[in-house]
């Protein structure tokens, strides 16, 4: 009898590993590729001593597998801004589907790391909350070529204006960006 206990114990132990990890997998299959949104990303900026906040209107967001079958890798972010004087930014994240929570880390600004528990997702739609947070984020899916490569993703991020100028030479003359965040995490916390 004890035997069979045993026997049953790791039977039902195995069978809930590998369904959390058949999850994990259906969760990495359906985030794979381009999304759009609002992910409620921000900068403020200062120019001749006064604070100015800008708010983002759009997200283009792409989460690409490590490998063929993987349940984490790495993505980019592109932050779109209709007022201020940056039109985007961009950045690069890695992501990972885990005991059917989505784990978002930013690598040279962790404060934006989110763990993503109440969501749900398909082929074509991806909402949820940011943590144990009531902040809603909705972003659908798009199809069809985009051209990630035309934005660079490398550290420190880029900020661009209209003119194609850089934010280097931008910040010594106007201004500069003193904070970058995301304010549905703000608001969480």
């Amino acid at each position: 009898m004890r035997k069979h206990l045993l026997w049953a114990f790791t039977a039902l132990l195995t069978l809930t590993l590998f369904t959390a990890c058949d999850e994990d997998h259906a969760i990495a299959y359906d985030l794979e590729g381009q999304w759009q949104g609002d992910f409620g990303m921000y900068y403020e900026y200062e120019y001749h001593g006064r604070i100015y906040r800008y708010d983002s209107y759009d997200t283009d967001i792409r989460f690409v597998p490590s490998s063929s079958f993987s349940t984490h890798g790495y993505g980019y972010q592109i932050d779109w801004y209709t007022a201020g004087p940056y039109d985007y930014m961009s950045m690069q994240f890695e992501w990972q589907a885990r005991d059917g929570a989505i784990y978002l880390h930013y690598p040279y600004n962790p404060d934006w790391d989110a763990v993503i528990y109440d969501y749900r997702l398909n082929d074509y739609y991806f909402s949820g909350y940011f943590g144990d947070t009531r902040i809603h984020f909705s972003l659908h899916k798009i199809d069809g070529y985009y051209d990630w490569d035309a934005y660079d993703y490398t550290y420190p991020w880029p900020y661009w204006r209209s003119a194609g100028r850089d934010n280097a030479s931008t910040e010594e003359t106007e201004g500069r960006i003193v904070r970058i965040g995301n304010r549905m995490a703000e608001q969480g916390k």
